[in-house]
């Protein structure tokens, strides 16, 4: 044999069925050794692993200048509605109240958004799964796992972009809502006139 492959259960025990393997190798004299996929694999692997590491940083990136993009879309609202809330708040309502309502406009904005670009997301795959994207060259195979992609919808990374576009939502909304309960209401209301 050139090589085994062995697929642990839990990933967690790795490291300690690569160091059985090798003490096995040693007592009974084979000249083997155990290597995780990664090593195993060789460039093309590593490569393709830093393609992935490149993408994550470009999607953490993306959600970086949406927070603040959100953020700054907020901060224009609040402002502009700054004498509303400052005649709420002097008739009567609750600091704890107007930062629900600040967070729960928010977060309905967030999902209804959310849920619009998961459909728009849906139907796009929809039609590159029919269609196929063909790859032109290696590096492309590479990326795409073979000749031709055909990408999936997967309910996981559904409901993941759900919850980062809430939780993007509600980070969005902190510094607005603090701008909100930092002005007193008689200066909300004369922000107005």
């Amino acid at each position: 044999w050139q090589y085994l492959l062995i697929r642990l259960r839990d990933e967690k025990y790795l490291t300690q069925a690569q160091a059985d393997f090798n003490r096995f190798f040693d007592e009974e004299g084979i000249p083997a050794q155990t290597l995780d996929w990664l090593q195993s694999a060789g460039a093309m692997a590593e490569m393709s692993k830093a393609v992935k590491s490149i993408f994550n940083v470009i999607v953490l990136i993306i959600a970086v200048v949406a927070i603040i993009i959100i953020m700054n879309t907020l901060v224009i609202a609040i402002t502009e509605r700054m004498g509303e809330i400052g005649t709420m708040r002097a008739i009567g309502a609750q600091k704890r109240f107007v930062r629900r309502m600040v967070y729960l406009e928010t977060l309905l904005l967030s999902g209804i958004s959310g849920l619009v670009g998961v459909i728009g997301g849906a139907v796009v795959l929809g039609i590159l799964n029919l269609v196929g994207l063909k790859a032109n060259n290696i590096f492309v195979e590479m990326i795409y796992g073979g000749k031709v992609l055909r990408p999936e919808l997967s309910m996981s990374s559904v409901v993941m972009s759900l919850v980062v576009v809430i939780v993007v939502g509600i980070v969005s909304s902190t510094y607005p809502t603090f701008i909100v309960m930092r002005t007193s209401p008689l200066k909300a209301m004369e922000s107005s006139r």
